[in-house]
């Protein structure tokens, strides 16, 4: 019974919620939500970024109803006996274990103030002082983008190629238009060819699938660095999630593998 609950907190589902709730015990049909295993939701929700509010307080209440409903009525139907269920449930419960102990580890190893203030003071550093709004189509061979050129040169529309031939999902989407992007994300061999390029003119540079046909669609000066206090959650993120996996790299290099 205990895991079953367990696996209720964790799926939680948007339901409309009233306003100025408060944490109590909750019994749905002898089943007991108690105020403790919501305060435990409303935690892990603040610790993502979210603010506590009566609004929120409520949505996770309404929610482990909903769910502890869902979830007595699949036991009537037998759903967890069903072979597949029960290895996702095993699994559910490995997953479970591994992050809380991931989770002490990082409370014994914490990423400290020191590395997180390191981070911006290097990113703040390489951060451009002009954004590019750039177009790119993604491709494998040179060959495939001198031949993309060619076409665009003859006037064919840059977002009706980038859709049909770019190995970028997003470009696919959007018809290449990568949006502005500060100098300081990008090479300075890029740099200094997407400065170089002016109307409709494109060049080929290498990019992480192969080749990339690039355009500059303008030039401006880049809007302020982000402040440390706005960024600060985000790198340190970042870096837990690089200490976590140089630790489980650390762990398998001493595992016996056969």
């Amino acid at each position: 019974m205990k895991f079953k609950k367990a696996l209720v907190f964790a799926c939680v589902i948007a339901i409309p919620f009233a306003a100025n709730a408060a944490f109590k015990d909750v019994t749905v049909n002898g089943w007991k939500i108690t105020a403790a295993e919501q305060e435990q939701i409303l935690a892990a929700a603040t610790a993502h970024g979210q603010k506590r509010t009566p609004q929120l307080e409520q949505a996770i209440r309404d929610n482990l109803i909903a769910r502890t409903v869902v979830l007595q009525e699949a036991e009537k139907a037998g759903v967890e006996k069903r072979p597949a269920v029960a290895a996702a449930i095993q699994n559910a419960r490995k997953q479970i274990v591994s992050d809380v102990y991931l989770g002490d580890y990082l409370k014994k190893n914490p990423v400290t103030d020191a590395e997180v203030r390191k981070v911006y003071d290097q990113q703040k550093a390489q951060y451009g002082k002009t954004e590019i709004h750039i177009n790119h189509i993604a491709v494998k061979t040179q060959d495939e983008a001198q031949k993309i050129q060619a076409r665009l040169a003859k006037g064919e529309s840059f977002q009706k190629i980038a859709r049909a031939e770019s190995l970028d999902p997003t470009a696919k989407r959007n018809g290449g238009d990568m949006g502005w992007v500060n100098t300081g994300a990008l090479p300075p061999p890029m740099v200094s060819t997407l400065q170089g390029l002016k109307g409709n003119k494109t060049a080929i540079v290498t990019g992480p699938a192969g080749y990339e046909v690039v355009m500059n669609r303008g030039t401006r000066n880049a809007k302020a660095a982000p402040s440390f206090d706005r960024v600060k959650p985000e790198i340190r993120r970042a870096l837990e999630a690089q200490k976590v996996n140089a630790y489980m790299r650390d762990l398998v290099k001493k595992a016996q593998v056969k």
